[in-house]
């Protein structure tokens, strides 16, 4: 029986597997605006892109402490690659666990396929007789173009949402992805105009068919674990940028040995807390009486703070480096532009730290 433990050895092995092939490949997928194929077909054959998967249909059903670690390090290496490794699982590990057995036949036919998705509900979703009309435009759909299927969340008249699963080659992309940062993730826009999808292929309520106990975990708190990691990634990277360009100038100013020490400080103490916190999500989930409201809030603040931190580790790294980091290519000015990017996603927005606040208010009121 394979412990946690030991898949974390296996898969973090399996990161230093695919270093060579991303660090080489870094350049090109930020000057093509996507991963190249050579830096996705490493990273599938080394399994990575199964990591959020059912472990009955093919993957590993890692939890979510451990996913994090493997994607703080792909991040690390590259953060285009961590970014894709994190939202092609997400929207697979989804597939696998809420679609019907019908849908995942036709879906899983060929293997655990690539799979990219929009989660708000950027478009519309009209019912009609055996299925759902898909219509609208959603944006940053990351990894679409490596994808085979993709997950999209429509609106309906009633005000639910309904997520249809269909073929990428079904929906329009659109070369939208001209940035600042993170420009390697290629997250295209896509778009549907009436497009059916069958009730089999279509998901009204996140229950799970499969799989284990981290598919509790819905809305943000489904994916804060995974943002988490790309910060820390990004923060670790740019901490060891920083050291290693203080040690080539040699004999460092005082306020830059200070600025990294406390730096390096906050991103350990967070990353600290952020694998505490999500393993202790996880296990809540096990209960299936627990109540996951709160700690799902925790781990949303979670990730925002890593991502604040983070952003404070990019700034020092880059400012400390001087006129160094004016001359193109280096990792600083990338480095800096993609926590920049990282910090505008929903998922570690101020809100997060507001809900956890009026969770917390709220609770004490019960108490009086």
């Amino acid at each position: 029986m394979t412990t946690e433990t030991d898949m974390r050895k296996e898969l973090l092995a399996r990161v230093e597997q695919v270093r060579e092939v991303l660090t080489r490949t870094a350049v090109e997928s930020e000057e093509a605006r996507f991963l190249v194929p050579e830096a996705v077909s490493a990273l599938r054959e080394a399994g990575l892109l199964r990591l959020k998967v059912a472990a009955g249909l093919g993957g590993w059903e890692a939890t979510p402490a451990t996913q994090l670690l493997v994607i703080e390090a792909l991040t690390e290496i590259d953060p285009a690659a961590g970014w894709n490794v994190m939202v092609n699982n997400n929207s697979t590990g989804f597939i696998s666990a809420y679609l019907p057995d019908a849908a995942i036949e036709e879906v899983f036919a060929e293997g655990v396929p690539i799979a990219a998705g929009v989660a708000p509900p950027m478009g519309s979703a009209r019912r009609v007789d055996g299925g759902y009309v898909f219509t609208g435009r959603w944006k940053t759909c990351s990894g679409v173009r490596q994808s085979s299927w993709l997950r999209l969340t429509g609106a309906t008249d009633s005000g639910g949402t309904v997520f249809g699963v269909l073929p990428r080659h079904d929906a329009q992309i659109h070369d939208t992805w001209h940035v600042f940062g993170l420009r390697g993730t290629g997250s295209f826009d896509v778009s549907l105009d009436g497009y059916f999808v069958p009730d089999h292929r279509c998901i009204t309520k996140e229950v799970a068919y499969r799989g284990s106990a981290q598919y509790r975990l819905t809305g943000l708190a489904s994916s804060s674990y995974e943002h988490a990691a790309i910060a820390l990634g990004l923060g670790r990277r740019a901490l060891n940028e920083f050291a290693a360009h203080a040690a080539r100038k040699g004999s460092p100013r005082d306020q830059a040995l200070t600025d990294l020490g406390r730096c390096t400080t906050a991103l350990d103490a967070i990353r600290a807390l952020a694998l505490l916190t999500y393993a202790e999500i996880y296990r809540l989930a096990c209960d299936d009486a627990a109540d996951l409201t709160r700690p799902g809030l925790a781990g949303q603040a979670v990730a925002s703070h890593a991502t604040e931190v983070a952003l404070n580790c990019a700034e020092a790294a880059y400012r400390h480096a001087g006129t160094s980091a004016l001359y193109l290519p280096n990792p600083f000015e990338r480095l800096l532009r993609d926590v920049h990017g990282a910090t505008q996603h929903v998922a570690v927005q101020e809100t997060n730290y507001r809900e956890l606040g009026a969770r917390l208010v709220a609770g004490a009121g019960k108490e009086k």
